[in-house]
């Protein structure tokens, strides 16, 4: 879509970092190495972006405030809307991302990470049906956390009291749904790729060839053994 709004009903927000040596999964890299581990970040990355683009839908990246937004514009190369990410915590960038994307008149809104190697134009648009009937979609991560978030109304509770970073998270976010009434549909498991062993299990089950025979190929290149 275009970097100018082009008013669908819907939109995609992207959460991203910029891809800096040593500053991109740092788990991953911890048992492999910086390298290995910002080409994987970087990869599947890329691979969301392509398959953002292809959505009848505007899509907002928004990068971490460190980061020069030129440079930004630059990596990701599409025609998205770029916009720092702000907040003193995750929830809170989260909650002021869907505060600024609600405000331009978007009926239904989806959040992601930039991670994801099972993100598709297909998950997606359906993620996107779903909240034609149910006012909160979510796909759980097995860390204890969720992957995709969908709403169609901002409601703050569901970035407040959560216990970020943690085992926690999706219960928590959970219950607060439950508490407030709304209704709640629960998408496949989606898992995003932080360490060597969620990445040796990803390969293990993927039916991705394309995406597996990429990261294979940087693992060779890395002398990385998967």
């Amino acid at each position: 879509m275009n970097s100018t709004i082009t008013q669908t009903k819907n939109a995609l927000i992207i959460f991203i970092k910029f891809p800096k040596l040593g500053k991109v999964k740092t788990r991953l890299a911890s048992s492999t190495n910086d390298v290995f581990a910002l080409e994987v970040y970087k990869l599947l990355a890329e691979n969301i972006f392509k398959e953002a683009e292809k959505l009848d839908s505007d899509i907002f990246v928004f990068y971490d405030g460190s980061a020069d937004k030129q440079r930004v514009k630059n990596w990701v190369n599409k025609n998205f809307i770029y916009s720092p990410q702000n907040g003193k915590d995750l929830g809170e960038k989260m909650l002021n991302a869907f505060e600024q994307v609600k405000s331009k008149g978007f009926e239904k809104i989806l959040i992601i990470g930039s991670d994801v190697p099972d993100i598709s134009k297909d998950l997606i648009t359906n993620s996107l049906n779903e909240l034609n009937k149910t006012d909160v979609v979510i796909s759980p991560s097995d860390d204890g956390g969720y992957s995709l978030l969908g709403l169609k109304e901002i409601n703050s509770f569901l970035f407040q009291n959560i216990e970020w970073s943690t085992q926690k998270v999706l219960n928590q976010t959970i219950e607060a749904i439950k508490q407030n009434k709304l209704s709640l549909t629960k998408l496949k498991t989606l898992n995003d790729i932080d360490t060597k062993e969620e990445l040796i299990e990803w390969i293990s089950k993927t039916k991705n060839m394309s995406l597996k025979t990429k990261i294979l190929k940087i693992a060779e290149r890395n002398n990385i053994i998967l």
